[in-house]
């Protein structure tokens, strides 16, 4: 029981900032089975500046196999210099509630798998349908297909989003690593969306050569929901801008938006799974809250941190790190 004596220790706190930065991490992992990093434990983030930073980890005994999950929430305390003196962490166990989410999920990734089969052949009937219309020249039907087309891949995309999640949380996802200009898949990704937006103009103004080592499907994934979110949630404003900056050796990448922005109640959650405004002015937006959990799951697999900054009514920013890595280095 070693492992868990040590949380237990860790648990009583430490005696001073200066000790919480050297102190070895007390063997987390993040809920997907990758060790969890020093630079992300909740405490170092508040001395950092962040306000009540949050973390889900699992906790494994290394004899026994068994895993205890805990929501670790972190405070800092400064002085009269604004110089963080104490962190306040708590750690609240959540192993009985994360053993009922893992049999959710189980149901979520089985229902997930027997719908993809009947979408996908719909799909394909769907195609068969337009090209027999378009021989016959009704415009009228092709239109009603066009609807059913949308709509299904609508279904598709939510589908393959639910199978994202389920492999997350248990280890599952897969990412193919190569190394890339993220500059350059933004540009591509700014170009395809602008094909398919209408209402907006998608701006990127700062652009920087930033070599990164990482899926580059997955983050042009977080790319897409950033930039859609951005185009979803600005109604009224008719345009979204981008820029590419280098801070730390990190590249950033920010979408900022002129929409309805976001309550500071909702700020520190809306990355959770599943989380859900209650704002009634956002209830007009639809969704079911896991795209934002997904981008955030991806950032933090390539070593990032994503984050929004935002003022009700005056628009948001969300903005995510990816490491820089050098060829040559």
């Amino acid at each position: 029981m070693e492992d868990f004596q040590r949380l237990r220790e860790v648990q009583r706190g430490y005696d001073s900032v200066k000790v919480l930065l050297r102190y070895p991490a007390p063997g987390f992992k993040f809920p997907d089975g990758n060790p969890f990093p020093l630079k992300n434990l909740p405490g170092r983030r508040a001395i950092q500046g962040e306000a009540e930073p949050r973390e889900t980890v699992r906790y494994v005994n290394k004899q026994t196999g068994e895993a205890a999950w805990n929501i670790l929430k972190s405070t800092a305390i400064f002085d009269h210099e604004q110089k963080p003196y104490l962190v306040i962490t708590v750690m609240q166990d959540i192993t009985q509630l994360k053993e009922l989410e893992q049999r959710k999920d189980m149901f979520i990734s089985m229902a997930s798998h027997e719908l993809k089969t009947p979408v996908t052949s719909l799909l394909g009937f769907i195609q068969v349908l337009q090209k027999r219309f378009q021989q016959r020249d009704d415009e009228q039907s092709l239109q009603f297909l066009s609807i059913m087309d949308g709509q299904l891949k609508k279904l598709t995309k939510l589908i393959n989003d639910l199978l994202d999640i389920s492999k997350m949380q248990t280890g599952q996802l897969t990412y193919n690593e190569e190394y890339f200009d993220l500059n350059e898949l933004v540009r591509e990704t700014v170009c395809n969306l602008r094909a398919a937006t209408r209402s907006h103009q998608l701006l990127l103004e700062d652009e920087v050569q930033a070599q990164v080592l990482g899926d580059k499907d997955r983050l042009g994934q977080v790319l897409i929901n950033l930039i859609t979110n951005a185009i979803k949630y600005s109604p009224q404003a008719d345009k979204v801008m981008l820029s590419i900056s280098i801070d730390a050796g990190e590249a950033v990448v920010r979408v900022h938006d002129f929409g309805i922005g976001i309550a500071e109640a909702h700020r520190q959650r809306i990355f959770e799974r599943f989380y859900q405004v209650g704002d009634p002015l956002e209830r007009t937006f639809p969704g079911l809250g896991i795209g934002l959990y997904i981008s955030s799951e991806i950032i933090k697999r390539h070593g990032g941190k994503i984050w929004v900054e935002s003022k009700r009514g005056d628009g948001s920013t969300f903005s995510f790190t990816v490491p820089l890595h050098d060829l040559h280095g």
